[in-house]
């Protein structure tokens, strides 16, 4: 199995929200290769926040980095990372998607994975503001103030929720599995309102994929069940 795995460095995720997530990543990354690894897990590691940025593998912004099966090499890459250098204000889960993508080739919905950990929605994303509102309406359902869609709490906000939305609703129909593992942001109240961050979250992930910790330090509680349904 290939998985990509893209880790939120947003200003918003703060140190001690890197730090948690750190050690998130690095307890997945145990589980996915226990027993030395027999089966040959291949793992990607990414940082994500305006664009994204390979771990522990060559390659400049947005670029494919590289799979590893070497866990030691890779708990060491994030250890490694000081999260004051390199945060930015910006969640383009957009980017995210791409650069998965690009870096897990032929889709398989059973081989070919994303792991998502983040702590908001879409915010400075790829190709945002750029996009057709009847595109992605003709992909993810039109949307008013008053409709039952997933982003008319947000205002059906094209350059935020609709094309976080739109972005991961691409990808899966691609044929890749994207799994999310999420952290609601309290400083967005709109956000965390009426269960919004976990009803959007749910909606960019694969069917049952969503997996919400309400703080940071709940993070370990998703370990088990993320791993346990991703291996099987």
């Amino acid at each position: 199995m290939d998985v990509v795995m893209a880790i939120d460095a947003s200003k918003s995720v703060k140190s001690e929200g890197w730090d948690a997530e750190v050690e998130f990543a690095q307890s997945l990354i145990v589980e996915l290769t226990a027993g030395g690894n027999p089966n040959g897990q291949r793992i990607n590691l990414h940082y994500f926040n305006k664009g994204t940025m390979p771990i522990g593998a060559p390659g400049g912004a947005n670029s494919e980095g590289a799979f590893s099966t070497d866990p030691q090499s890779m708990l060491d890459a994030l250890s490694s990372l000081d999260y004051a250098t390199i945060r930015v204000g910006g969640t383009d889960h957009p980017q995210a998607y791409m650069t998965a993508a690009a870096a897990l080739g032929s889709p398989s919905y059973e081989t070919k994975v994303l792991v998502l950990i983040t702590d908001g929605l879409t915010h400075s994303g790829a190709g945002c503001k750029g996009l057709d509102q009847d595109t992605v309406e003709k992909k993810i359902g039109k949307c008013s103030k008053q409709s039952s869609h997933v982003c008319a709490s947000m205002g059906c906000d094209l350059v935020k929720c609709m094309c976080g939305v739109y972005n991961a609703a691409l990808f899966k129909e691609a044929g890749y599995k994207l799994i999310i593992a999420g952290v609601p942001n309290k400083n967005h109240v709109s956000e965390t309102e009426a269960g919004t961050f976990s009803k959007i979250m749910e909606e960019c992930a694969s069917p049952g994929e969503f997996y919400r910790a309400d703080n940071f330090e709940d993070l370990p509680s998703i370990v088990a069940p993320l791993t346990d349904n991703l291996c099987q």
